[in-house]
């Protein structure tokens, strides 16, 4: 069977969209694209229906040598070579964003226009950000920005850390381009 490439959409964000509906599309899009290649890879792959379990193990599980795996998702239309590592889901209700929240293995990082997969381990991430034991949290470097690409209620906030920071911290990530996962 032969893939059929074609375009990536850009959502038009000054259409009466609400900012959840606009992150959703996004994020829909990106588990459009990937999910028949976990599913090769990775099967079973199960979505995290309920909201508990997606608040805290992520969007989806995968078995990885028969070991299960819980995967957050994170998708953005276009690649900067920066993350925005959410660290605050509404500041003035004080809800901590997700990088604090996931309990994940794996943080799957989706870029739509390149089509290219950063996947990290969510563990050695929260501790290069936050810090281990003595050590000094790294994403105190990054300014604190507020999410503003799409107008929505609460008050997202987030570090917009570059990739390679993150990598050259010892964060262990591993790239996956559209050509890699062809099956």
């Amino acid at each position: 069977m032969k893939r059929i490439e074609r375009p990536v959409p850009f959502f038009d964000l000054e259409a009466p969209m609400n900012a959840f509906a606009q992150a959703q599309q996004v994020e829909a899009l990106a588990m459009n694209e990937l999910m028949p290649w976990l599913t090769l890879k990775f099967s079973p792959v199960e979505k995290c229906e309920n909201e508990f379990l997606q608040r805290t193990l992520g969007d989806f599980t995968i078995t990885q040598n028969t070991l299960k795996r819980s995967v957050e998702l994170k998708a953005e239309q276009r690649f900067t070579g920066n993350l925005f590592l959410e660290v605050w889901s509404n500041r003035p209700a004080r809800t901590l964003g997700w990088l604090y929240t996931s309990r994940a293995d794996i943080l799957a990082y989706y870029f739509c226009d390149n089509r290219q997969l950063y996947v990290f381990s969510l563990p050695a991430l929260q501790d290069w950000a936050f810090g281990v034991g003595a050590g000094n949290g790294a994403i105190y470097q990054f300014p604190e920005k507020h999410q503003n690409k799409y107008n929505q209620l609460n008050y997202s906030f987030g570090r917009v850390t570059p990739i390679e920071a993150i990598t050259r911290g010892g964060v262990p990530m591993k790239l996956f381009r559209a050509e890699d996962r062809k099956h």
